[in-house]
């Protein structure tokens, strides 16, 4: 056994089932190998779980930039990347986003901060592209827009404020980047948006 097969197979429980219910001995009997082989892989339960955030956080990462390479646009861009986002959210239960806010806060906390740091770079570097382009609004303060964004995309994911038995993760950022792109759009890039997505059916999403 690889490390990677590992971190796949460990990674496809989690989400499905949730991060506390699945044990280590629940992880070798999938695999078909012994405790002692898995911590050899790992130092232990916390330490596979990071290992997994942190991979899938830089897949995601990699395919943002290949993507935002090959966008016609910037709305173009900013919707492409919010269909990527909502469809990886879809691959994780409400289950496993609790238990890793509550109880793994530390890799949470570092994740967090990943994420703001590099969307934050991103809704700036798109918004001072769609203000080229005559897409976006001139009198866009862009910094405080992309700091104002990201902020509200964190909010997202605490259960105080939206509960996973209420809301679905994806619903919340479908609305949260249809409610940011008609807030900069020029009105040229409100006709984008429509192409884009469709005439009255931006729930498509």
């Amino acid at each position: 056994m690889v490390k990677e097969q590992l971190i796949e197979k460990s990674a496809e429980l989690f989400m499905r089932y949730g991060i506390r219910s699945v044990s280590m001995d629940d992880i070798a009997r999938e695999l078909g190998v012994s405790k002692k082989t898995l911590y050899q892989q790992v130092e232990n339960k916390s330490d596979l779980i990071r290992r997994i955030f942190m991979s899938r956080s830089t897949e995601e990462r990699e395919e943002i930039k290949r993507m935002r390479q090959d966008s016609q646009d910037a709305i173009n861009e900013l919707i492409g990347v919010a269909k990527f986002m909502i469809s990886r959210l879809r691959l994780m239960s409400p289950t496993s986003r609790y238990d890793l806010e509550k109880y793994y806060q530390d890799i949470h906390l570092e994740l967090k901060e990943l994420h703001m740091t590099f969307f934050v770079q991103f809704i700036q570097e798109n918004l001072d592209r769609g203000i080229e382009e005559g897409l976006y609004r001139t009198n866009i303060e862009v910094a405080v827009v992309a700091k104002l964004f990201v902020s509200m995309a964190v909010k997202l994911g605490h259960n105080e404020y939206f509960s996973v038995r209420e809301y679905k993760l994806e619903n919340l950022v479908q609305q949260l980047f249809l409610y940011h792109i008609h807030g900069v759009a020029s009105e040229q890039g409100l006709d984008k948006v429509a192409d884009y997505l469709g005439r009255g059916e931006e729930e498509s999403l």
